[in-house]
């Protein structure tokens, strides 16, 4: 379960990692009908609750890149290769 102490602390630094290195941050998304039909199966359990927490995750670093002028992607991912350069996820 992701809770707002573990989000705030991975986006702090995922934020970092990319201004270091000059680095696009490139979201893996899944399609709005799967999300969605994941929460709904999930009820109340802890998959809903790390459902949620990505959310917030995503929401975040969404602010923040934008926040810090770092590009920011967020597109389906059906690799392991990164859509900009190619290197291996």
């Amino acid at each position: 379960m992701l809770n707002n102490g573990v989000v705030i602390n991975a986006t702090r630094e995922i934020i970092k990692l990319a201004r270091e290195h000059q680095a696009a941050i490139v979201v893996d998304t899944m399609e709005d009908d799967t999300y969605r039909e994941l929460k709904e199966r999930s009820g109340n359990g802890v998959r809903k609750h790390f459902l949620d927490g990505l959310g917030q995750l995503r929401r975040r670093l969404q602010a923040l890149a934008r926040w810090y002028r770092l590009p920011y992607l967020e597109e389906r991912l059906y690799s392991m290769v990164c859509p900009r350069c190619g290197t291996k996820l």
